[in-house]
């Protein structure tokens, strides 16, 4: 699915439920600074994705998803990319 139209069902999808987007530009490590957010704003859960990079890849590199699975203490959702296509 290419970027418009995921920002579209997005949009349509806000509509429906009451969510907070927030973008913002940090200077961390991407799942350090997820973490942090997480853990100041307190979600009741969190949803991510995950490319589904391979388990070789994802075992060398690391996974941010897996990070935030394992450093967050509310439950966490990790939807594969590939749903979207």
């Amino acid at each position: 699915m290419c970027l418009k139209r995921i920002i579209k069902h997005f949009i349509f999808s806000i509509f429906q439920i009451e969510v907070e987007i927030r973008i913002e530009k940090v200077d961390l490590k991407p799942e350090y600074a997820i973490t942090e957010f997480i853990k100041e704003a307190k979600p009741k859960f969190v949803v991510t994705g995950t490319r589904g990079v391979g388990v070789i890849r994802r075992t060398i590199l690391g996974s941010t998803s897996d990070f935030i699975l394992h450093h967050v203490c509310c439950p966490v959702v990790i939807c594969n990319m590939d749903d979207w296509t």
